[in-house]
């Protein structure tokens, strides 16, 4: 009897299974990240079509209004929205710096995947306390914002799904 009932338990869990045993830091699909950093970028760009988003983003107009706001992404696939432009990070890393050097030069948009949890170091060398729930499915993302001396947005969000709808989070964010 008891054997049936551990047999039984094994199947209920296995067919329940790949959300209880999702593994957080388990890659996410090419198509779900390319969707998901898509979506973010709408957002950074101001589009209307990123919903998913409680507000839209404070300082889309500074990309909006530029003539060369650029984007580096390391997820493959990506719909980049028209007032940005892909390139590679050899190029976005100079453009960082220039705007970190107070340089008047266009917007430059950084998103990549991430993981749940934050370096030892924590962000500017404080160690933060992770209280979030983990959810099954959850997807993690850095973006960074490098508008000029007016603003620079770090930030890091979690994007999952609950009865079929995308919610997203911020985990983390700063700016300066």
């Amino acid at each position: 009897m008891r054997y049936l009932l551990a047999l039984s338990a094994v199947l209920v869990l296995a067919a329940l299974g790949p959300g209880f045993a999702a593994d957080p830091e388990a890659p996410v699909p090419p198509d779900r990240a390319a969707a998901d950093v898509s979506l973010i970028a709408a957002w950074v760009a101001g589009s209307d079509q990123a919903k998913s988003f409680e507000k839209p983003f404070g300082d889309s107009g500074y990309i909006t209004k530029a003539d060369a706001a650029i984007l580096y992404t390391d997820v493959e696939g990506v719909t980049v929205p028209a007032k940005l432009k892909r390139v590679p990070y050899d190029f976005i890393k100079p453009r960082m710096e220039m705007i970190r050097g107070a340089h008047k030069v266009d917007p430059a948009v950084l998103i990549t995947r991430s993981v749940a949890k934050d370096p030892k170091e924590g962000m500017f060398g404080q160690v933060a306390r992770d209280i979030r729930k983990a959810m099954p499915g959850e997807r993690y993302y850095y973006v960074e914002v490098a508008i000029g001396n007016m603003a620079w947005h770090w930030m890091k969000v979690r994007l999952y799904e609950v009865d079929g709808k995308l919610k997203v989070e911020f985990v983390r964010s700063a700016i300066s």
